[in-house]
Order: C-alpha cells, then structure tokens, then sequence
C-alpha cells in the first residue's frame, strides 16, 4: 500500500446502549483489524446493564480507544458525541450489535484512496439466527453523484445505513443528527450524498448485521413508523426542486 493509505486515520464510532451481550464480539472485530491506524470511539448511553464496565475494561487494554459515558439520550444524542471527538482523516460507524470482518477498513480505505472515492460501500451478510443472506453488489461499481443519489432513494443495494460505509471527514463536518428520533440515518444521509463526487460500492461483504427482534428497524410501532415519516418528509421537501427528477422515488418513501 502507498503511504498515503497507510498513514490515514480512521475514526470508528460505535454508540452503546445496553449490549453486553454483544459488545465483546464487536470489540474484537474492531481491535483486530489488519489496518492498525484506528481511532476507536465508544459512546455509552447511559447503559444499565454491564456494558459500560466493557467499555473501559477494553480501554485500558488498548491505547487507541476512547470511552465516553453520558446519560441516556438516545442513539442520535450518542452519533453527535462521537462526531464531536473525532479526529481522523475518515470516519466509519459500527453498531454495537454487529462485527466487522479482519480487513474492512483496510479494503476499504484502499479503494478509497484508489477510485479517490467520497464514500465507500461494502457488501454486507445480514444474520439471522437460522441463515444469513448477502446483500450488495456483484462487481465493483463507480457512481457518481446522481447515481449515487438515485441507487440511495431506491433503497435497495444502496440504504441509508452509516455503518457499512467509510465516509472522508469533511462530508460529515456540519452533521447533526435528530436527537429523540429513530430512523437518524435517513434523517441525514441525502444531505451527506448530496457533497459527494465520487462513491465506489464494493462486492465484498465485510459488515455483518445482526438481525434480532429488539432492532429499531424490527419495530412495528406507531412512533416508529411516525419517525420513518418524518425523516422521509423532510427528505421530500428539502429535496424535491433540486432535483425532480427523484420526486416520485422521494413520494414513494414517504408512502411506505
């Protein structure tokens, strides 16, 4: 690898609320990447559960972790927090439930610098407890900012998920995110593709996402599906005279 690949800073924000469980597993596939220039930030939110004691037990035990723990606000209130510490070159997100494989931010940070890509996107394995299913890309694919925004608002291969993307610093410079809402990521990604020049999809699968009942995207309740709507509607409004030409993929997601 070139220098310039290898020197770059990478900062992982993992947001945690009550996942002892879990967290270990996810910990270590983040620790033991093959590219070692890391800066790992571990936000609890108020955790009841054993989850923060993990958090600073892995801490002591690895000098690139940092460990903030702050009164429950929700998993936006934490994305914000871990946003205002970073001090990489790029920034990637890890759910707290999930696990990387060994090499993900090598591969792809190398196609980062390669393609001089914007975002980076990996394939990922969704696990269920009885299988797992591949969702991404068959081949390596380039787009450019209109197709990257088309491929996002289809809402197929391409989602608004934060963690199965490497994202350079200074696209998420003036992101906030909604703080008291779910659905967080819909909430924030178009405006993040709407900076980008260059995305490149990857067909390797290199996150995997834990499939559970208790996941905010398994939630079948009203408030769930009135903040699906509301990230959806603000998408529509802010988007549609820039570009109509997605106005009725924009209608369509705020239908569902």
């Amino acid at each position: 690898m070139k220098n310039t690949v290898r020197n770059a800073k990478i900062s992982i924000i993992i947001p945690i609320y009550n996942r002892e469980k879990s967290l270990k597993k996810c910990l270590d596939s983040v620790i033991r990447q093959t590219y070692e220039n890391l800066e790992i930030i571990l936000v609890d939110d108020g955790s009841q559960d054993n989850s923060g004691i993990i958090c600073d037990d892995y801490a002591n035990t690895d000098k690139r972790i940092l460990v903030i723990h702050q009164q429950n606000a929700g998993v936006s209130a934490a994305r914000n927090t871990g946003l205002a510490m970073v001090t990489g070159d790029y920034i990637g997100w890890v759910d707290s439930d999930d696990w990387i494989e060994p090499d993900t931010y090598e591969c792809m940070l190398k196609n980062a610098q390669e393609y001089k890509a914007d975002i980076v996107v990996c394939s990922r394995m969704e696990r269920y407890e009885d299988r797992s299913i591949f969702k991404g890309w068959q081949q390596l694919t380039v787009l450019n900012k209109e197709q990257a925004i088309q491929m996002l608002l289809n809402d197929e291969c391409m989602q608004n998920y934060l963690w199965d993307k490497l994202f350079r610093k200074d696209l998420l410079a003036d992101i906030t995110f909604p703080v008291g809402r779910t659905y967080e990521d819909i909430a924030v990604m178009y405006k993040v593709f709407k900076l980008v020049e260059r995305v490149v999809c990857l067909p390797q699968a290199k996150y995997n996402y834990r499939q559970h009942s208790g996941s905010i995207i398994a939630d079948n309740s009203l408030r769930s599906k009135v903040n699906y709507y509301l990230a959806a509607k603000n998408r529509y409004d802010e988007m549609r005279k820039d570009w109509p030409q997605f106005e009725a993929l924009l209608l369509e997601q705020c239908l569902m």
